[in-house]
């Protein structure tokens, strides 16, 4: 009897041996087809598409002292720099909104996106709005960590009390104190009143 247990052990353990190396080798071998296959899918797609497209992609992040900013594009491309997400953006809406809840809305063609600072470039017909005011330019850079909006190049601002042509607009986003500047000290900036 003793002799019998002995040989249905051992036989039963010469099955699960058998089994688990059958199961274990069929899933190896499964595993290794979709490896191959995952490859292939994705070889393929890097052959079609080459870059790191995306359609209509937001990004949106919430800043110190109540205030918002958040980013769409309907085009964009993703790279990576200096371990840094960059995104290439094409046609273009980002909100600033201040912590009284103003929102200040830019358009452009084209921008760029940091992910790890927020910092942004905005270029090619840009469009800024902030309640009844108007600036276009071809440059707008904004600076999260330094708390500031550049605005360069063929500046044109409209209020509703005057208009200004300009070099460039620098605005702090924490005093919300305005500069505006010529690239050459000699040239004037012009200023029309409405009034």
């Amino acid at each position: 009897m003793k002799r019998l247990v002995q040989i249905f052990l051992f036989v039963l353990l010469i099955i699960i041996c058998i089994y688990f190396y059958k199961y274990s080798l069929r899933q190896e071998t499964k595993n290794n087809n979709d490896e191959e296959e995952s490859l292939i899918v994705n070889t393929k797609t890097d052959q079609n598409n080459k870059n790191n497209f995306i359609e209509n992609l937001s990004y949106g992040v919430n800043l110190d002292g109540n205030r918002k900013y958040m980013i769409t594009a309907q085009e964009s491309e993703i790279s990576n720099l200096d371990g840094s997400e960059i995104i290439s953006m094409n046609f273009v809406i980002a909100e600033y909104i201040d912590e009284e809840k103003k929102p200040l809305t830019i358009k452009s063609k084209n921008a760029t996106y940091n992910t790890s600072n927020f910092n942004s470039r905005f270029k090619n017909n840009v469009k800024i709005t902030y309640l009844n005011h108007l600036i276009e330019a071809e440059n707008v850079y904004i600076d999260f960590k330094n708390n500031f909006i550049l605005i360069k190049d063929n500046v044109v601002y409209d209020g509703p009390l005057a208009s200004i042509a300009s070099d460039g607009i620098k605005i702090d986003l924490v005093t919300k104190n305005i500069s505006i500047f010529m690239d050459k000290k000699l040239d004037d900036i012009n200023l029309k009143s409405k009034k």
